[in-house]
């Protein structure tokens, strides 16, 4: 978030107008806290919404087949999970570097 890293250290930010881009020198105390928690948010966040939005499927899906009198096709369901856990699992390392690291 842009705006949090101007208002933990205003003077931790640099702008290159010739390049349009901007770097982040994390050189403020209050990093030390903040980064991993930031970090933390932006790798579990993501996987909680795919986690819900997976099992709110399932169970909408579960209740039209309820309602037709028809059985949940299970290639159906197998692949919205299978997605669901191959995404959990893809963003893993990259979570647990930003974090640890």
């Amino acid at each position: 978030t842009p705006i949090l890293f101007l208002v933990i250290d205003k003077d931790d930010v640099q702008f290159n107008k010739s390049l349009y881009s901007c770097v982040y020198g994390f050189s403020a105390g209050a990093w030390t806290i903040w980064r991993p928690v930031l970090s933390s948010l932006a790798s579990v966040v993501p996987n909680i919404v795919v986690i819900v939005t997976t099992a709110w499927l399932i169970v909408i899906a579960a209740r039209v087949t309820n309602r037709a009198g028809d059985k949940i096709k299970w290639q159906g369901l197998m692949t919205v999970i299978a997605t669901a856990v191959v995404y959990c699992l893809s963003v893993l390392p990259v979570g647990l570097f930003h974090i640890l690291g």
